[in-house]
């Protein structure tokens, strides 16, 4: 029986700003949605406790882009974004 998930547990996942937040302080053309270059650098989809020190032990939401764009079209939009979100948090399980 695995005890471990690398997304850990649901109450440890990182707060993630609204996609109109992100769009006021990243979208630089204002076009309505992230392209790649637009998306924050900084973005956190999981933390693991503990190991915020070492490298490349946290994920960033960035390197999923490709997934986010669902339609490939270059850019994530609101809809994208809640989808990918949605799928992310259903990952998230209590250990055994």
């Amino acid at each position: 029986m695995a005890a471990w998930n690398s997304l850990g547990e649901p109450d440890l996942a990182p707060a993630v700003p609204s996609f109109a937040s992100l769009l006021s302080k990243h979208d630089a053309n204002r076009d309505g949605g992230l392209s790649r270059d637009e998306f924050p650098e900084d973005l956190l989809a999981t933390v693991r406790p503990g190991w915020e020190r070492v490298e490349d032990a946290q994920v960033y939401y960035k390197q999923f882009f490709g997934s986010m764009d669902a339609d490939e079209d270059g850019r994530v939009s609101e809809k994208e974004s809640e989808d990918f979100n949605a799928m992310l948090r259903r990952t998230f399980r209590e250990h055994a």
